[in-house]
């Protein structure tokens, strides 16, 4: 099927692919889905599999995700081709159109894209990703878990929004660092200051929420793995994101090389903002 007018998304994921996938999609085709639920509700997408011919700004064959929101006319989020890009994609609205586009010529895999309503508890099993609740009102726990054994997982805080009580009594966020399996978590977050950057020391990391009261909260984290050592270097692709040096705030004494990609979707630069003071030292 290319295209559906509405789909009703509800919270058990479906899968939406190209035409013919796995298989190479047909050249000249033009396919749209709008995925739309009541006011209010957001949709998490997950891009699975990308493997779409690629070209400068996408012009030949590409996906798009789009946010319809209450304009009539669609505003562009996010265009994909080439290979291997894949990412979560959090919905703003309830109504977001998804479209594929091939030419007359070059053709191939095609895409592939899980959908629900958002959902706080999940599993994350991508070397990189962001975690991004918007409008929480209920408990959840999410594990973020590499599969390579010797990975070491970076959280990076750019938000957090939870109602502050002495000792995060009330609501929290708590940290589980797996690999040090404790029933102690290694940080407990509530408030409005965006904390430290979190370095596992293990592949796996659980994040657990809890509230005592039923007030919107929300946080969004960036992550990455690395086998490099922990906080060193990583890969990030999405539209926004932080990363810090090895164990900032504090200081890094060994000699440490380390790399980290950052890659955006077509269409947009990569700005790079350094915030506060830089401290290096230089030989």
């Amino acid at each position: 099927l290319c295209g559906k007018s509405v789909i009703n998304v509800n919270s058990t994921p479906q899968e939406l692919t190209s035409p013919n996938y796995p298989d190479n999609y047909p050249t000249n085709v033009h396919c749209k889905w709008v995925l739309h639920k009541q006011l209010w509700t957001t949709f998490d997408l997950h891009i699975v599999d990308v493997d779409i011919e690629p070209s400068d700004t996408c012009s030949n064959d590409r996906l798009q995700i789009r946010e319809l929101e209450l304009s009539s006319v669609p505003s562009d989020k996010s265009t994909f081709c080439g290979k291997g890009q894949t990412m979560d994609y959090y919905s703003e609205s309830n109504r977001i159109q998804i479209s594929f586009v091939s030419d007359s010529q070059t053709t191939a895999k095609g895409f592939k894209i899980r959908y629900s309503i958002a959902n706080c508890s999940r599993n994350y099993t991508a070397s990189q990703g962001r975690i991004l609740q918007s409008r929480l009102t209920e408990d959840c726990t999410i594990f973020i878990k590499s599969a390579n054994p010797n990975d070491t997982i970076s959280l990076y805080f750019n938000v957090i929004s939870i109602s502050f009580r002495q000792n995060c009594s009330v609501s929290s966020l708590k940290i589980y660092d797996e690999k040090n399996s404790t029933s102690s978590p290694v940080a407990t977050i509530c408030g409005f200051k965006v904390p430290n950057p979190i370095f596992s020391t293990g592949p796996e990391v659980k994040l657990k929420y809890e509230s005592k009261e039923r007030r919107i909260t929300s946080f969004d984290i960036t992550y990455t793995a690395t086998d490099r050592g922990r906080g060193c270097g990583g890969r990030f692709f999405n539209d926004v994101g932080v990363f810090t040096s090895p164990f900032y705030p504090s200081n890094q004494r060994k000699s440490t090389s380390c790399r980290w990609d950052i890659t955006v979707p077509v269409g947009n630069v990569v700005v790079i903002e350094f915030q506060g003071e830089i401290d290096f030292i230089q030989n």
